[in-house]
């Protein structure tokens, strides 16, 4: 009787075990949080790497926890070097797909250097420049060449020193670079020599019910409501950070057409991805305790 007794009792406790296992599961698949990037593994785990230039994740410089990425891009890259080292060094979240009409909450940190950080000093520069960027991937191959549909920037049209959010929109099933609208917006001048702190509310549409709300730093500089964003996608914009340069491809290899500088050099923190449940909250940087490293000699068994 005894052993029988045992046995249901094993049976009930194995049930609530497998129950407990699935509600977690449930619950870890129903939460609104879908990427949290913030580089604590100390690479690149969950982040995909463009090109040939690698970001570096480093513990020097960072906006929480202990590491963050930092994007170096240099113009002069040796005899030789294909002039495509010198237009982009970024990753790519490797998130969930981002389904169209749909809404989403991003949030991350820029630091650009300032005048303490020498000759990483982000002076203004009129070649354009792209931090972060949701890039949306074409349905095939005749739709390649699109621009972003948006991007945030330190340098637009000939004038560099400034935040600009763009944006563009596109209602054609096949769109190779025919957009039906885009619009631009100065967010003001950045500052150097600090982390600043974004969060983007996004409603991926090309109809006209879609949404962009922008925060810098807490505080709401851009609203754009009932309004197209995104192209007629199966799938939806992925994001990208880093430093974009395009111009920089077409220029003289000799350096004669530069205007301030010849490198970048540009960090990221903190990003963070989460579905229409989301919140401002859920996807704002936040400000932790920097722990300390445990010291080389103690051996962790």
């Amino acid at each position: 009787m005894a052993t029988r007794k045992y046995k249901v009792s094993l049976k009930i406790a194995s049930l609530m075990i497998v129950g407990a296992c699935i509600a977690s599961s449930v619950h870890a698949q129903t939460s609104p949080l879908l990427f949290d990037g913030g580089f604590e593994a100390g690479n690149h785990e969950g982040w995909t790497i463009s090109r040939d230039n690698v970001p570096v994740v480093q513990d020097k410089k960072v906006r929480a926890g202990r590491y963050a990425l930092m994007s170096p891009l240099k113009f002069f890259n040796g005899d030789g070097a294909s002039p495509l080292l010198r237009e982009r060094t970024e990753v790519r979240a490797q998130a969930p797909s981002v389904e169209m009409g749909r809404e989403y909450w991003y949030g991350f940190s820029i630091y650009l250097p300032g005048p303490d950080d020498g000759e990483d000093n982000y002076v203004p520069d009129k070649y354009w420049e792209i931090v972060s960027q949701w890039y949306a991937p074409p349905d095939d191959s005749t739709e390649s060449g699109r621009n972003p549909p948006l991007v945030l920037q330190t340098s637009e049209n000939g004038v560099g020193g400034r935040w600009f959010v763009q944006g563009k929109y596109s209602a054609k099933a096949i769109n190779v670079k025919e957009y039906d609208g885009n619009f631009s917006k100065d967010l003001g001048p950045y500052q150097t020599g600090k982390w600043t702190d974004w969060v983007f509310r996004v409603k991926w549409s090309y109809l006209n019910d879609g949404l962009l709300e922008v925060w810098k730093d807490g505080v709401k500089v851009f609203s754009r409501l009932n309004a197209p964003i995104g192209y007629n996608d199966k799938t939806g914009p992925y994001f990208k950070m880093g430093l974009y340069k395009g111009q920089w491809e077409k220029l003289a290899g000799d350096g004669s057409q530069l205007d301030a500088v010849d490198h970048r050099v540009i960090y990221h923190d903190e990003f963070k991805m989460a579905d229409e449940r989301g919140s401002y909250e859920l996807v704002a940087p936040t400000a932790k305790v920097q722990l300390p490293l445990p010291p080389s000699s103690v051996i962790v068994r």
